[in-house]
């Protein structure tokens, strides 16, 4: 893995370069491809996955694709992997990461909204109206999209729900 300035790892955690993932082909098509492992940016940690599950939605996009979109159009063949329910360890920190530490187990809720519907505003995020719609969200430096919004000052933090 290739470290920019102001990551944070841990001897204790070894992080390869590579990592084996699960792939989406045809319709109905898992192929297990080599990946690089994601290098960790602002606010965002790099987590080794320990566990997942599959849910309904998940198959869904296996089969049909819908209702995941990769620029505009369906995943197939888009080296997207599927899954959106999974846990694991922190094993590396974006720069000004607080709130978490390295070796720290998470699980993670992956859902984000636009943060401006109806919906977003009350903090039911994972009911966005504009779920799936990258165009009616707000433009990225305002909303990043791995935040959730805060349920103390509905405003998007790298934390979950206490505001600082």
């Amino acid at each position: 893995m290739i470290k920019l300035a102001g990551v944070r790892t841990s001897a204790d955690y070894a992080i390869p370069s590579q990592m084996k993932a699960w792939v989406l082909g045809g319709p109905d098509e898992l192929l297990l491809r080599d990946k690089p492992v994601p290098m960790p940016g602002r606010v965002e940690v790099l987590i080794r996955i320990d566990a997942v599950a599959i849910c309904a939605t998940d198959l869904e996009i296996i089969h049909s694709g819908s209702p995941a979109s990769i620029l505009g159009g369906l995943p197939f063949n888009k080296n997207f992997t599927p899954g959106h329910e999974y846990m694991g360890t922190v094993v590396a920190l974006g720069p000004d990461v607080d709130e978490y530490e390295i070796g720290e187990r998470i699980s993670v809720e992956i859902h984000a909204g636009c943060g401006q519907c109806k919906r977003c505003r009350q903090g039911m995020y994972t009911s966005c109206l504009n779920y799936g719609k990258p165009e009616k969200g707000p433009p990225r430096k305002r909303l990043h999209h791995r935040r959730r919004l805060c349920g103390v000052c509905r405003q998007p933090h790298q934390h979950a729900g206490t505001c600082a």
